[in-house]
């Protein structure tokens, strides 16, 4: 027997749910992409200040070697 009320109403059912999946992984994306952003401004402030640790090491083993 063919109920197609009953078969619409699963329908929008089961599209309300992939919908709030899609809405769910778009927000997980987001925030995956917020904390890599953070991650890459992380590390290029490490790498500034090893840059500049660096430089003032070879700078103090210059005066070392006068």
């Amino acid at each position: 027997m063919y109920f197609p009320v009953a078969n619409k109403l699963q329908s929008e059912a089961i599209t309300f749910d992939l919908e709030e999946d899609i809405m769910a992984l778009k927000e997980s994306l987001m925030q995956e992409r917020n904390e890599a952003r953070q991650e890459k401004v992380r590390l290029e402030d490490e790498i500034v200040t090893t840059s500049k640790r660096y430089d003032e090491q070879e700078q103090a083993n210059d005066l070392l070697k006068r």
